[in-house]
């Protein structure tokens, strides 16, 4: 083999490595769509109503992000099932997001580092989850790192087409979540300082044609050319329940009612300014892998080239506007590109102590610390057993039975489900987290079997007690 075809090999497989992990993931638990009171559902309805009809004026701010739903109704009108539909462009926007992320560190660092950034970034909790979910938060960063891609290799070398990809990619980033802003303030700053002027007004002008086209859309289409901005703060007036007693929500901008009120996962409350810092270090689906950054750049900082150093100092002034300007939930999906950022970060440091010949032992933990997320995603409900007993029984029943809202959402996929009454009276179909087997005429447990290794590890001590329980309940008539 030539020395030519052995690096173009490793190049393949540097990029194919972290995409095989992602669909193994995908294997162990291919549901995707949850449904309930989630987001998913909302954007299911959305991308349904735009299948059928080829645009619907949006009402809701779910319903306003066409980014994500147009490629969704497309999909929907391709395949003939609608959980394969939703799956396939959940997946393409994640496999997008892990392709950008090892292209990023292979230009910062070496294909090494790509590899092992791609590696880690699929391997982290807040990724893994979200990688079949119909959601915004892998959209937009797939936007966001697109564009931070072009700005980097425009760094290098200056190209025009490059350059305007890029501000197409940010502006995308925006029409799909308006918190996108957030990371390209800092990054407009940086390119200020780094790119040259004719480079920087083709990244502007191509940008601003997103944001000025969607205004004139809307202007037409419904005469209110700053329909998006309107629903995305009427938005805010909606209760929720993370947030803790009665909250001033005339505006959430730099307010600090609601910052200081927002649930903590970890359940540790010091003082509102530090709260979403605890809350999101805390997190299981993504703190290991801030701490390890936030340490690398404290300790190891003058070994980090300066690209990425200015890369990270951009992830961490768009965290502080997210948690302070816009008073975000500091929840670990919608700090996304933060945890991109931190894995490139780890990902080229183990590249450079491999390459190095340092802290082998090192190297293979980083990797292995987020690799735990084959096992919370591996036994997290597959609702697809769900959805096969429920056709089952109301084939039986003749679709003679009620439903409840939350269950109808959940079961959406089911052939006529959605045409089911919305009752809590019986005859019901209910899908509970809940044991109804002494009170409901037919239940069973429709959470897949846990796997035998899964299994064998519990009965060992060796993983908690799994309390989780999904029951598919049924109840008979009263007379």
């Amino acid at each position: 083999m030539t020395n030519n075809a052995a690096t173009g090999f490793f190049k393949s497989w540097a990029l194919a490595v972290p995409l095989c992990i992602a669909l193994i993931l995908a294997w162990l638990n291919p549901s995707g769509y949850r449904g309930g009171g989630a987001d998913d559902w909302y954007y299911f309805q959305a991308a349904k109503c735009i299948a059928a009809q080829g645009w619907c004026t949006p009402e809701t701010h779910w319903a306003a992000r066409w980014p994500l739903l147009l490629p969704m109704s497309w999909a929907l009108q391709i395949f003939d099932d609608a959980r394969t539909a939703l799956n396939f462009v959940s997946a393409a926007f994640s496999l997008s997001a892990v392709v950008l992320v090892t292209l990023i560190a292979n230009k910062l660092g070496g294909r090494a580092a790509g590899c092992s950034a791609g590696l880690i970034f699929i391997l982290t909790p807040a990724v893994a989850n979200l990688l079949l979910l119909p959601n915004v938060d892998m959209a937009e960063l797939a936007f966001l790192l697109g564009g931070t891609l072009c700005g980097i290799a425009s760094m290098k070398r200056r190209s025009s087409w490059i350059a305007v990809l890029g501000g197409i990619s940010f502006g995308l980033a925006v029409a799909t979540r308006e918190t996108a802003i957030a990371v390209i303030a800092p990054l407009f700053l940086v390119a200020l300082r780094h790119l040259e002027r004719h480079t920087l007004m083709l990244f502007l002008s191509s940008f601003t044609v997103i944001p000025v086209g969607e205004a004139m859309f809307h202007w037409l289409d419904s005469g209110n050319p700053l329909l998006r901005l309107n629903l995305a703060l009427s938005h805010t007036t909606i209760a929720s329940t993370e947030l803790q007693g009665d909250v001033s929500m005339t505006s959430p901008l730099f307010n600090a009612d609601v910052i200081s009120r927002w649930q903590p996962a970890s359940g540790i409350r010091l003082h509102w300014i530090i709260d979403p810092w605890i809350n999101l270090f805390t997190n299981w689906e993504c703190g290991l892998l801030l701490c390890a950054a936030l340490a690398l750049v404290a300790v190891r900082h003058r070994s980090v080239s300066s690209h990425t150093q200015v890369l990270a100092a951009v992830a961490l002034m768009a965290s502080l506007l997210l948690v302070y300007g816009l008073a975000i939930d500091p929840k670990p999906r919608m700090f996304m590109f933060a945890i991109s950022v931190a894995a490139i970060l780890i990902g080229m440091f183990c590249a450079d102590q491999w390459r190095e010949g340092k802290s082998k032992l090192y190297v293979v933990i980083m990797h292995l610390i987020p690799a735990v997320t084959v096992f919370p995603v591996a036994t997290s409900t597959n609702w697809l057993r769900a959805e096969n007993i429920a056709k089952q029984w109301m084939a039986e029943t003749g679709f003679r039975a009620n439903v409840t809202e939350n269950s109808r959402r959940r079961l959406a996929m089911v052939p006529g489900i959605l045409e089911l009454p919305v009752s809590t009276s019986r005859p019901l179909l209910t899908l509970e987290f809940s044991d109804c087997r002494k009170n409901a005429a037919r239940a069973i447990d429709v959470r897949n079997p846990e796997p035998g290794l899964m299994a064998w590890l519990r009965d060992k001590g060796l993983l908690p007690p799994s309390n989780e329980i999904l029951m598919l309940c049924y109840y008979k008539p009263e007379f």
